[in-house]
C-alpha cells in the first residue's frame, strides 16, 4: 500500500509485485501465468480465489481485511512457506484472534469483529460493500480528516496489467 501525492491531495495505491512478477516470465518459466492458474500473492487471496472460483468485489474486501489484519497484528493471519498450505488455510481455517498472534497489542474487540467479518469464508457472509466496510470502521472510530469532516467512501479503480 503506497501513498502518493497528486494534484488535489493524497492518493492510496495498492500494488502487488507478485502478480507483476508472474506476468513477466517467459513461456518456459514455471512462474509464468497459464490458463487456469490461480494468480496472486497467497497471503492475500480470498478463499474463492484460492480454489479458482469467481472473483467479485467481496474477494477484494477479503484481501483488504488481510491488509488491515496485518497492519494491526504485525503479520498476516495465515503464514506458511508452502503457498498451497497457505491457500488451504484461507479456505478452511478461521483467522486467529489478535490476542493469539499479537498478545502484546491491544486491539479493541469491536474493531477485531469488523475485520473478522471481512474475513468470512463465504463471500455472501462478508461485509457487502467497501462503503459499508468504511461505515463500520467510521462508526467504531470516527476518521481523522484534515477538515474535521467524516471521510466519504471513494471508488478505487482496478489497474490492469
Amino acid at each position: 500500500v503506497y501513498l502518493a501525492q497528486k494534484a488535489g491531495g493524497p492518493v492510496v495505491k495498492i500494488l502487488d509485485f507478485g502478480i507483476a512478477k508472474l506476468t513477466a516470465g517467459s513461456a518456459d518459466d514455471p512462474a509464468s501465468t497459464r490458463a487456469g492458474l490461480t494468480v496472486g500473492t497467497p497471503a492475500y487471496l480470498s478463499p474463492e480465489q484460492a480454489v479458482g472460483g469467481e472473483i467479485t468485489p467481496a474477494s477484494d474486501l477479503y484481501s483488504a481485511s488481510i491488509v488491515l489484519y496485518g497492519m494491526l497484528a504485525g503479520r498476516a493471519p495465515f503464514e506458511d512457506r508452502d503457498p498451497l498450505a497457505m491457500l488451504g488455510a484461507h479456505v478452511s481455517r478461521q483467522p486467529p484472534r489478535f490476542a493469539v498472534i499479537a498478545p502484546g497489542v491491544d486491539i479493541p474487540a469491536p474493531l477485531e469483529d469488523i475485520i473478522q467479518h471481512g474475513l468470512s469464508k463465504s463471500p455472501s457472509e462478508r461485509i457487502p460493500t467497501a462503503g459499508d466496510y468504511l461505515a463500520l470502521i467510521d462508526a467504531f472510530s470516527p476518521p481523522l480528516h484534515p477538515r474535521g469532516q467524516t471521510a466519504q467512501p471513494i471508488e478505487i479503480g482496478r489497474a490492469h496489467v
